[in-house]
């Protein structure tokens, strides 16, 4: 059912995000699987993998015999015969580093994919996102267009960004036409954007593809480090009647604090069926 679910959607031309919950022992071995599938299928503009967690709707998992972030990672190479691997992935830049892995999957003009990580190249990348603070940027490039590269990547690797984002277009091209990525066609097609549209985005649907691990924590892996960074947060309206956000890991693992989220709120207000309150970043034709 839900393959036909993505084939008319992908037939009717609707970005969409393959959202997999993976479980040790249970599905972790179609990862691979998913990942190839998403790259064969136009449209889907990405797969989002997340570790099964005991909080909110799921039971309780054995702490010791789950599957994890690295886990996930370590699984990509060997099911997709290295066409996808742990190091085509970064963490997410604006965030806690072990809080969301996020890489992106180009296809070049000779068919061939490679990452975005790949392209640039791991000490490129992380001079440009200043992931190392003794490293200096790549002085054959001018400040200005080092600082462009940067902003476009760290736009790239957010967790509100997706392939139908208005702003995609003008960050990739900002990447390729910077990095001598080998991918012209590509970069022709970005320039072009403003008077050809609909041609940027069909070959963001087939070229593009962006792979994210989100590994949200339980009480077994709760750090108070994540929560702190933590950039998914929940609206919720205190016991004080305060409006503010927590974060997304901290309202599933304590229940009072899950109490106050709005939809919970809205729910005991109404005396009827609760609100619930959804929010998708891929935007219908």
């Amino acid at each position: 059912m839900k393959q036909r679910a993505v084939e008319r959607l992908t037939q009717a031309e609707v970005f969409i995000t393959l959202t997999m919950t993976a479980s040790l022992g249970v599905n972790d071995d179609e990862i691979g699987a998913v990942v190839q599938y998403a790259l064969d299928t136009p449209f889907v503009g990405g797969i989002s993998i997340q570790p099964l967690f005991g909080s909110g709707r799921s039971g309780d998992i054995n702490p010791l015999e789950r599957l994890t972030h690295t886990g996930v990672l370590r699984r990509l190479g060997p099911q997709t015969g290295g066409l996808v691997t742990w190091k085509d992935l970064t963490a997410l830049p604006c965030s806690h580093p072990h809080c969301c892995s996020v890489g992106y999957m180009i296809r070049d003009d000779s068919g061939r994919w490679r990452s975005l990580v790949a392209l640039i190249g791991h000490e490129r990348l992380k001079q440009h996102l200043d992931l190392v603070a003794n490293r200096i940027a790549d002085d054959d490039l001018p400040r200005e267009v080092r600082a462009a590269v940067k902003a476009s990547l760290l736009g790239l690797l957010s967790d509100q960004t997706s392939l139908t984002h208005p702003t995609v277009g003008d960050l990739i091209k900002t990447v390729c036409e910077s990095c001598d990525l080998g991918v012209s066609s590509l970069l022709r097609i970005a320039a072009d954007s403003g008077r050809n549209g609909t041609r940027l985005r069909d070959t963001l649907a087939s070229r593009v593809k962006r792979i994210t691990v989100k590994p949200f924590m339980d009480m077994n892996t709760m750090i108070e480090e994540r929560l702190t960074q933590c950039c998914v947060h929940v609206g919720t309206k205190s016991e004080a009647d305060l409006d503010q956000c927590a974060p997304f890991c901290a309202v599933q693992g304590w229940p009072r604090l899950g109490r106050q989220k709005l939809s919970e709120v809205a729910g005991a207000r109404i005396g009827s069926v609760p609100i619930v309150l959804t929010a998708t970043r891929e935007v219908p034709v």
